[in-house]
């Protein structure tokens, strides 16, 4: 019985650790679609990586924390595969952190030029045309 109820703990946190690739894995290709054809708003790319961001957050704050929980000694390798698991979750994070900063640059642009074609200032007064 402990062996078939640690076999099944292993298998959940190694099931577990693949929730946000196979997020990731449908997410990234339908995101460089839209963008490849210029269909992809600015606020939804804002959108999406602020979600993601978190997303990577989450997993990577909280892997170490059920890591910690575990009322079991890993083996060696599985050490490894934790400090991987946790350096690309961080890095990824970085880069959605980038993706964010240019999706803000993206929506501040495209609402200048909204606000420039609806004739509005920066501060919401309307300007005399000459």
């Amino acid at each position: 019985m402990g062996k078939l109820t640690m076999n099944f703990f292993l298998r959940g946190q190694i099931i577990w650790l693949f929730i946000p690739i196979a997020i990731e894995t449908f997410h990234v290709p339908i995101q460089l679609w839209l963008y490849a054809r210029n269909l992809l708003h600015p606020i939804a790319a804002l959108v999406l990586s602020f979600c993601f961001m978190g997303l990577w957050v989450s997993f990577s704050v909280l892997a170490p924390l059920i890591d910690a929980c575990v009322e079991q000694k890993f083996p060696d390798a599985w050490n490894g595969l934790f400090w991987a698991r946790q350096v690309t979750g961080y890095l990824i994070t970085l880069l959605y952190l980038a993706y964010f900063g240019f999706s803000c640059a993206a929506v501040h642009h495209w609402r200048s030029g909204k606000k420039a074609v609806d004739g509005t200032s920066s501060d919401g007064d309307i300007e005399m045309k000459a």
